[in-house]
């Protein structure tokens, strides 16, 4: 074993560190996650909390799923309308109106 030996161990040691911390947050490090694909808008379930689907532009919305209110309509996962609307603390809440007709909001 040389004198060299150790402080090179260390440095590769570092480096491997650095390069499975940059794999493992590599997903925030490839940019914004956008809720529905372009053409599309999205829906959340009037049934429970965690549904939603993406619909294509103009079209209908599913039974059993509803627009997001006007001007709320969340476009990257994790923004702050990206929320359950039926939800008691969702902020807009006097906006949602499920006797409307089922159609999209503009964005």
């Amino acid at each position: 074993m040389t004198k060299h030996s150790a402080p090179r161990r260390r440095v590769v040691s570092a480096l491997t560190a650095a390069l499975i911390a940059a794999l493992l947050t590599s997903c925030s490090l490839l940019g914004e996650e956008h809720v529905c694909s372009g053409g599309e808008f999205p829906v959340y379930a009037t049934s429970n909390s965690t549904g939603a689907t993406c619909v294509k532009d103009g079209g209908p919305v599913p039974d059993g799923f509803a627009a997001y209110p006007k001007g709320r309509v969340p476009e990257i996962v994790g923004d702050r309308y990206d929320r359950w609307p039926l939800a008691k603390n969702y902020p807009w809440r006097d906006e949602v109106d499920l006797a409307a007709p089922r159609r999209p909001a503009p964005r």
